[in-house]
């Protein structure tokens, strides 16, 4: 398997875990309502909560505007709340009702893997997961190189 089967099978991967049809799927077996990214940050506050909007955006790996959209929804369902912190700071915390949700729909997503799974053996399956922790772990660490030609860091495009 050569680096092109590799970018294409990851780019199959981020595409199902990525897709709202998919998500859509879960939430809705699971009796969730919310949306893909107010999901994303209810599970963050339901897992480490309670938290600074800040702490939020930076554990949820989103921009701050983006998880600051997705707060009143949340409260509106009753599966956060909001408090006023320290300062002018805002902590949110996860309800029952939205801990109960992300424990659902975890338990839908979890027994979709184990079904799909239950072919592989045990050792596949913890071979697997090594290798893809290992593999995370070694992109992440992994600096980008400027391209070695005439011309290296020229821009492209817009950015």
């Amino acid at each position: 398997m050569g680096l092109d089967d590799l970018h294409a099978a990851i780019g199959r991967m981020q595409r199902l875990f990525t897709n709202r049809r998919v998500f859509g799927l879960a939430a809705s077996v699971a009796g969730v309502d919310v949306s893909q990214q107010a999901m994303q940050v209810l599970t963050v506050i339901a897992q480490e909560g309670p938290l600074t909007l800040g702490d939020v955006a930076h554990r949820a790996r989103m921009d701050a505007g983006a998880v600051s959209r997705q707060i009143r929804p949340l409260i509106e369902a009753d599966l956060i709340e909001r408090r006023h912190g320290p300062g002018t700071s805002v902590i949110v915390q996860a309800t029952a009702t939205g801990a109960a949700a992300v424990a659902d729909f975890r338990a839908v997503r979890d027994g979709q893997l184990a079904r799909a799974l239950a072919g592989w053996t045990a050792d596949d399956r913890q071979r697997f997961a090594e290798l893809m922790t290992r593999f995370v772990a070694d992109v992440s660490a992994t600096p980008y190189q400027a391209l070695d030609h005439q011309g290296a860091g020229a821009k492209r495009g817009n950015r």
